[in-house]
């Protein structure tokens, strides 16, 4: 259970990454869709720290 979250965070980081590289990196028409991958990885990570140390948050 604790290494989905854990696996949460690292995909959260790892999208953040890959935003902010590929949004300045990447050819014209792509580097503004890989730069969403950045806010769409704050959230899984947000979401991934909530649960590791909450882990009951979502239920009820």
């Amino acid at each position: 259970m604790v290494l989905g979250h854990i696996l949460l965070i690292l995909c959260g980081v790892s999208l953040i990454v890959l935003g902010f590289w590929g949004g300045h990196e990447w050819r014209s028409p792509y580097h503004a869709l890989v730069a969403w991958c950045a806010p769409i990885g704050l959230v899984v990570l947000l979401v991934g720290i909530v649960l590791f140390f909450i882990p009951t948050f979502f239920t009820q």
